[in-house]
């Protein structure tokens, strides 16, 4: 075997391994980037960045070129609400000057200056902790003073705040929801977007709503996954609980177990949110958590709700008015809330549910909704409730509400069927700007990226080549 073979060969073979190691990098790059970053925005400052790879804290920097014109900085922010129009969480924060080569995520874009920092505790749990759950959007801007006290503002720039310990992708084919999730798109992950869509356009019939924001899914493979991106529980709802999904505001729902029946329920209480909650008033918690259920599609809560029903440990429906206190009376709250929800909807019709909503949102208390919809108060619809199920009949004492009402915990958030909600107002749609990243190209699937496809087409005519000029030279 001669040296100039056997070194064609290797070429060859090192060849193949370098436009497929290449393609594998061009596939990679498709990953949505945790790093919301800008270059030159303003004179004097090269680089305008976030980061968060621990997603309790977030970084943004602002490095300065070599003139060092700024001595100081300040980073304003906000937290915009999509369902009423109106900026939910507002900040600023002074900025400190620190060493950009000493910041690892900074090396790229930084050689030597120095940047102005701020890092937002968003879950250290530390006083100044502000949780914010990963899936929200953010708009900031910078001022800089420079040596002559003049003030020097950047544009506004938005982003979604991803947990950056994962590189996460986007599925993303209607205008009311995005999934972002990490490894494989496998089918576990087409399922819950599927079922996401499906119990959107269920609610958006059901309550005859609109959806006028992009609803954020955050899905989580495993609980401890997401263990940096939830905020402190209870501990009397940590022991022998698994949290498997959380609504947080008005725009954005973690996954963190389950199957796809909880991505259902929780989009569900956004749904609810927005046609049943007034100027004033929040939706009561049977009529939320009960069509929450409703929508779940999914028979566990039947099979609990009729075992309630022949021992007749039921609750009388006007105790049910918060979250319960202990984690034994989550799934009994849950069932019995449903079937009440069932009751009115399959046996009143659909109008007059869609109806009761209306009133609710329209700033009728409960009662008065329940008797202009449905002619009944809480007490008589669960009367006529358990005769429905063929209960033994009962003579309701007088509710005394200060006392019956069920404790909520103090710390949110707290487990739902193995799921939870937190917070209650929202975040904004995503206005792009140019300086960020196109989700649609990075939500492609491989076979529509352009570089993917001219790399394999590249590699295939040059390995084609090399095969053949091999298999001329072996056979001299």
């Amino acid at each position: 075997m001669s040296f100039s073979k056997i070194l064609l060969s290797l070429l060859s073979l090192s060849t193949l391994f370098i436009i497929f190691t290449i393609n594998g990098y061009a596939e990679d790059s498709n990953d949505i980037s945790i790093l919301h970053k800008t270059a030159d925005p303003i004179n004097g400052i090269t680089f305008l960045g976030v980061n968060s790879d621990d997603p309790r804290i977030i970084s943004f920097a602002a490095v300065q070129n070599e003139t060092k014109q700024f001595k100081s900085a300040k980073l304003f922010y906000s937290l915009p609400n999509p369902s009423d129009n109106q900026v939910e969480t507002l900040g600023d924060k002074e900025a400190s000057l620190q060493n950009a080569k000493k910041i690892q995520w900074l090396n790229d874009f930084a050689k030597g200056e120095v940047a102005f920092i701020v890092d937002l505790d968003s879950n250290k749990g530390s006083s100044n902790s502000l949780y914010i759950p990963v899936g929200s959007i953010f708009e900031y801007y910078w001022e800089f003073v420079d040596s002559d006290n003049n003030l020097v503002r950047t544009a506004t720039y938005n982003f979604v705040f991803l947990d950056g310990q994962f590189k996460w992708n986007q599925i993303g084919e209607t205008n009311n929801l995005d999934l972002f999730f990490y490894g494989r798109e496998d089918r576990d992950i087409i399922n819950a977007y599927f079922a996401a869509n499906d119990v959107i356009n269920e609610a958006v019939n059901l309550l005859d709503i609109e959806i006028k924001f992009p609803i954020r899914i955050i899905y989580y493979r495993t609980p401890d996954d997401a263990s940096l991106a939830v905020p402190p529980k209870s501990k009397k709802f940590s022991e022998g609980t698994v949290t498997e999904g959380v609504k947080y505001r008005s725009d954005v729902v973690h996954r963190y177990a389950g199957n796809e029946s909880i991505i259902r329920h929780e989009i569900t209480h956004i749904m609810t949110q927005i046609a049943g909650e007034g100027s004033f008033t929040k939706l009561p918690f049977w009529v939320d958590e009960g069509l929450a259920v409703y929508l779940m599609d999914s028979p566990n809560y039947d099979f609990i709700i009729s075992d309630m029903i022949q021992r007749d440990t039921v609750f009388r429906l006007s105790s049910i008015q918060g979250k319960p206190g202990t984690p034994e009376k989550v799934n009994a709250f849950y069932a019995q809330s449903y079937s009440v929800t069932k009751y009115l909807i399959e046996e009143f019709g659909e109008n007059k549910y869609k109806s009761f909503f209306q009133k609710l949102k329209a700033d009728n208390g409960l009662e008065d909704a329940l008797l202009q919809i449905y002619n009944y108060d809480q007490d008589s619809l669960y009367l006529a409730w358990r005769d429905f199920h063929k209960m033994p009949k009962v003579i309701l004492e007088k509710l005394d509400i200060g006392n019956n009402m069920t404790a909520s915990p103090v710390i949110k958030p707290l487990t739902t069927p193995r799921s939870l909600q937190a917070g209650d107002k929202a975040l904004s749609k995503n206005n792009s700007t140019a300086e960020k990243i196109d989700s649609d190209r990075n939500s492609r699937p491989f076979y529509q990226n352009t570089k993917s496809l001219a790399f394999l087409l590249f590699g295939a005519l040059f390995i084609f080549g090399m095969l053949k000029i091999i298999k001329k030279l072996w056979q001299e």
